[in-house]
């Protein structure tokens, strides 16, 4: 499964679709899986590539995506329709990666050899880095934040979620989310600054 990366995805809180979701839940709920298939074909993209941002791995985020979509057909009956579904989606989507990560970090703690997972420096200087390289480096950066910092750049800065938005799903307020996106960036500034 490859999924192209796009900026725009179905749930955006400028898009008004949630009633749409709504009537397909609804029809979930009373046994028809089309439905659901429609949802899961709807916002497949989305999981996936939230979930990749968060682990970095491309394999582990099919199977996160996979096991959100498995946590969310079987938990249907919580759902509430007043809420937008991509945001139920991606919270989800958050906690299987956040799961997945503690999972990773206690499986693979003893077998690192010291400086395993530090960014080496580039072999070439940071300017003459090509665009692929560059974005690489940056989420292996990101990928190394803490998880309540990286949780928030990678929802407002790589998926362009509104502030309400990334507080509903991460149940923070506007001013916690605001000191945790200024401390991720200022901690990503200095990690980037030692290529420069």
């Amino acid at each position: 499964m490859e999924l192209e990366r796009t900026t725009t995805y179905p749930g955006r809180c400028d898009e008004p679709d949630k009633s749409e979701d709504a009537r397909w839940i609804e029809i979930c709920r009373e046994g028809d899986l089309t439905a659901f298939e429609r949802l899961v074909q709807k916002y497949r993209r989305l999981a996936y590539w939230i979930a990749f941002d968060m682990v970095g791995n491309r394999e582990d985020a099919k199977d996160i995506s996979q096991e959100a979509f498995i946590r969310i057909y079987r938990s249907l009956g919580r759902f509430n329709p007043r809420y937008r579904f991509s945001s139920y989606l991606i919270r989800i989507v958050m906690n299987v990666s956040i799961d997945h990560l503690r999972r990773r970090r206690t499986r693979n703690w003893d077998r690192l050899p010291p400086g395993a997972g530090e960014a080496k420096p580039p072999l070439q200087p940071w300017r003459a880095l090509d665009r692929k390289i560059r974005a690489e480096l940056v989420r292996g950066m990101v990928a190394r934040l803490p998880g309540k910092y990286r949780s928030v750049i990678v929802l407002r800065d790589l998926h362009g979620l509104s502030f309400d938005e990334v507080g509903r799903i991460l149940r923070c307020g506007n001013a916690t989310l605001r000191w945790r996106l200024h401390q991720a960036r200022k901690m990503l500034r200095e990690r980037i600054e030692k290529y420069i």
